[in-house]
């Protein structure tokens, strides 16, 4: 097998005029590689910070109290069960 190539991809922007293009942030260049077999661009992996929203009521309380009062959706066993294996 040959080494992979790196190369890095800017989004397309959603205004598609010439100008817009250049104006890609850094932290939207996406770095991949290609595997020279089969031509499949690989995602380099990367550092993101996730944040959600959470209601002031949550706050203090245990995650498994809040999933099962607050989305009843499922029954407990299936809660229990879907928390603990992740």
């Amino acid at each position: 097998m040959g080494k992979s190539k790196s190369r890095k991809l800017i989004p397309q922007s959603k205004n598609r005029g010439p100008d817009k293009a250049k104006t890609a942030k850094a932290e939207d260049v996406v770095e991949y590689r290609v595997d020279p077999v089969t031509g499949v661009r690989h995602v380099v992996p990367y550092v993101h910070v996730f944040t959600t929203f959470a209601k002031g009521r949550w706050l203090g309380r245990q995650l498994m109290d809040v999933l099962l009062r607050e989305f009843g959706t499922h029954p407990k066993e299936y809660v229990v069960v879907s928390y603990t294996a992740a």
